[in-house]
């Protein structure tokens, strides 16, 4: 399929773009009684779908149909698959465990939530072998006896928070054993393909081994994914897209998604700052309908000065560890090339 721009949008079309957005992603004929997204979702979508103007309704929800949506069903599904793609690539599969991405500070983020669905599949794992918090794991066994890190994730955009995690723990003292010689595999839903070239680049350079079981590895939409008539099609479609992101976004950070990932990802716990704005952007500032709302916890805690000071050394590290990774990267491909291989 492919977007004829301008086209005034009808409620058949509307129809039709649920439809086979349903289709897209596997949905359930039931989502509607299971997630809340899904109620009402023809009134929802009319009503975030008339806010752009007539002749820019067809290329919005054209995107719309595109989104990748994972509800709880699929995302069940995949972990069983991924669990057992893990038990093929890793022989010592049993001597594991398994977390989440944290964000600093331990706060509900999206890799919790995976948590959750990963423990509730019911893959035989031991129960002691899977926590919210890597320092739990100290009550429970001596940590050299785990051989293997596994972390959970719903997405990976830059690669940031992951690094950020990683490196918390690997220099926290209440964690550093846990980190230290282990091989890491990371089981994220959606990964973008510069982020996955990053984390295995920047982990190597760290000395971890590193491996990683991903549903979809995506890049940015209007760039590469998303099918257009021709170029100028293209061109044009991002600049009408942009022009709205500009007038919705909360936060220039997030016009075109988060850094400007581009990216069409929708959970039925939360939408992603890397999916542009216009599908989850709601504030009071910019008034505006989301088709799929993003939560945001709208009371910001002061963190102490010291905590402050932690996180700052923490981002300032994986800074410096991206651009030496990047640059040892660089001189073995210069290398490479001068021996002519």
């Amino acid at each position: 399929m492919v977007v004829t721009l301008g086209k005034k949008v009808s409620e058949q079309d509307i129809e039709k773009a649920i439809k086979a957005f349903r289709v897209f992603n596997n949905l359930h004929e039931a989502i509607g009684v299971y997630d809340s997204n899904f109620m009402n979702i023809e009134d929802k979508v009319n009503r975030w779908i008339n806010q752009f103007n007539v002749e820019d309704q067809s290329l919005f929800l054209y995107l719309f149909t595109n989104l990748r949506y994972f509800d709880t069903l699929n995302i069940k599904e995949w972990y069983r698959k991924a669990y057992e793609e893990y038990k093929l690539i890793e022989s010592d599969y049993m001597n594991s465990i398994y977390m989440p991405i944290g964000s600093f500070g331990g706060i509900m983020n999206g890799a919790i939530h995976m948590l959750h669905e990963f423990d509730s599949v019911k893959l035989g794992i031991s129960r002691k072998r899977i926590a919210q918090e890597p320092s739990l794991f100290n009550n429970s066994f001596k940590t050299n006896d785990a051989k293997n890190l596994v972390l959970l994730d719903d997405i990976i955009g830059t690669g940031d928070t992951l690094m950020d995690f990683i490196i918390r723990c690997s220099t926290d003292p209440n964690t550093c054993k846990l980190f230290h010689n282990k091989k890491i595999y990371i089981f994220s839903m959606v990964m973008s393909k510069e982020a996955r070239s990053r984390i295995l680049r920047d982990l190597g350079y760290l000395g971890y081994e590193s491996n990683i079981i991903s549903k979809c590895i995506i890049d940015k939409s209007l760039d590469i994914e998303i099918s257009f008539a021709n170029e100028e099609d293209r061109e044009k479609a991002k600049q009408i897209v942009r022009s709205y992101e500009k007038k919705v976004a909360s936060d220039p950070l997030y016009i075109m998604g988060y850094k400007k990932s581009q990216a069409l990802i929708s959970f039925y716990f939360n939408t992603p700052n890397n999916t542009f704005s216009t599908f989850w952007e709601s504030c009071e500032e910019k008034p505006w309908y989301s088709v799929f709302p993003r939560r945001e916890d709208p009371v910001q805690f002061e963190i102490e000065e010291q905590e402050n000071v932690i996180l700052k050394n923490i981002r300032e590290e994986r800074v410096r560890v991206k651009r030496l990774a990047k640059e040892l990267e660089e001189e073995k491909r210069a290398e490479m090339r001068r021996r002519g291989i």
